[in-house]
């Protein structure tokens, strides 16, 4: 696993010493030294976050911090070299058109990546306004986005608008993509509430629990 770090959440919340507790492998590459990052992030930046990327392993499981930095997914995907869909689980569809250029944000990352992606054959929204469509329609392989202010707050505390949607129903529609269309290829997760956003301790435990649950769960589909 990969933790892009850009606000010490994860240190926080207790997540980085879970893992290892848990006997997970896994690596901090530490973003947070890098101007232009937070919801918007700058050509120089990504320039940057390119090169640091450039220096890591090759992994499959991305945790990318809060949602401010969802457009981490873009520069994930564009290291696949291969026609893939992408599924974003998300309760925002997060592809607004950058009011400037092609810059990167968290709110239109999807639009860029459709546009300049030559790879990419699909993009397959799943938890807006509660949707889930069925996995057969879905065209493999896949890279999976998961942005957990698609869940309840009972499940995550985000700060962004949430769902209603819980664990359960994101590994349940991925169950069935892994048994029926095809490969997926990786997957990240966002969605943090940083201690410099607001964070309190309570968000912090129940971010930490639905954590330390994708992540077993993830063992399923990557191990």
């Amino acid at each position: 696993m990969l933790i892009t770090d850009f606000s010490g959440v994860y240190r926080d919340e207790g997540f980085t010493s879970s893992l290892s507790a848990a006997g997970f492998d896994w690596r901090l590459l530490d973003l947070s030294g890098i101007e232009g990052t937070k919801c918007y992030c700058s050509e120089e930046a990504a320039g940057a976050i390119r090169m640091a990327l450039d220096q890591e392993e090759e992994y499959k499981v991305h945790w990318i911090d809060s949602g401010d930095y969802h457009y981490m997914t873009f520069l994930f995907c564009e290291r696949i070299r291969t026609p893939f869909s992408l599924i974003l689980f998300d309760h925002h569809p997060d592809d607004q058109e950058p009011a400037f250029g092609n810059v990167l944000s968290c709110g239109g990352w999807v639009a860029v990546l459709r546009r300049e992606n030559p790879f990419l054959r699909d993009v397959i929204s799943v938890g807006v306004d509660g949707v889930f469509p069925c996995p057969s329609v879905c065209q493999g392989p896949f890279y999976v986005s998961l942005d957990k202010d698609v869940f309840s707050p009972a499940y995550a505390r985000t700060d962004w608008s949430q769902g209603s949607s819980a664990p359960e129903d994101v590994f349940r529609f991925l169950d069935g993509v892994v048994s029926g269309p095809g490969e997926i290829l990786g997957m990240d997760i966002c969605g943090e509430l940083p201690v410099r956003n607001g964070g309190k301790p309570e968000d912090l435990r129940i971010n930490l629990e639905t954590n330390m649950f994708i992540a077993n769960k993830l063992k399923t589909i990557f191990l």
